[in-house]
């Protein structure tokens, strides 16, 4: 059976969820925020509508 998969872009806030687990589950969930995430681009990997991987990308002085 296939599985439906898709990339959205998404928010934030979804991100946190997946950072705080992936990267740093030993920290309060607060520490996955960043100052700059309001700024950001952020794409989300949804299989059968449950996000299950996320990428935040940064625009610096014209680069990524």
């Amino acid at each position: 059976m296939e599985s439906k998969t898709q990339i959205a872009t998404i928010t934030a806030e979804q991100t946190w969820p997946i950072r705080h687990a992936v990267m740093w589950p030993n920290e309060p969930l607060d520490y996955v925020r960043l100052p700059e995430d309001a700024s950001g681009f952020h794409l989300g990997l949804l299989v059968e509508g449950r996000l299950v991987a996320v990428v935040s990308a940064f625009i610096e002085a014209g680069t990524v």
